[in-house]
C-alpha cells in the first residue's frame, strides 16, 4: 500500500471507522513500499478506539 495512494490520515481515517468490538488487529509499523512509516499513527488509532469506549486485551498463547 504506497503512501502517496494511502497516506496515513486515509489509513487511519478507515481504521477508525471500521474496527468494531471483537475484532483482532495486526499492523505492520514500516514496510518498504510505504515512504511513510504507520507507526506514528499507532497512538492516534489507540486514543481514537478508547475514545469510542473499545478495550484492548492480549490473545492467549496458542495451545502446544
Amino acid at each position: 500500500m504506497p503512501s502517496e495512494t494511502y497516506p496515513n490520515s486515509v489509513l487511519l481515517k478507515r481504521a477508525l471507522a471500521n474496527i468494531r468490538g471483537g475484532d483482532v488487529i495486526m499492523l505492520h509499523l514500516g514496510i518498504r513500499s510505504r515512504h511513510d512509516p504507520l507507526a506514528p499513527v499507532l497512538a492516534p488509532l489507540i486514543q481514537g478506539l478508547k475514545d469510542r469506549g473499545l478495550c484492548f486485551a492480549t490473545l492467549a498463547p496458542a495451545a502446544p
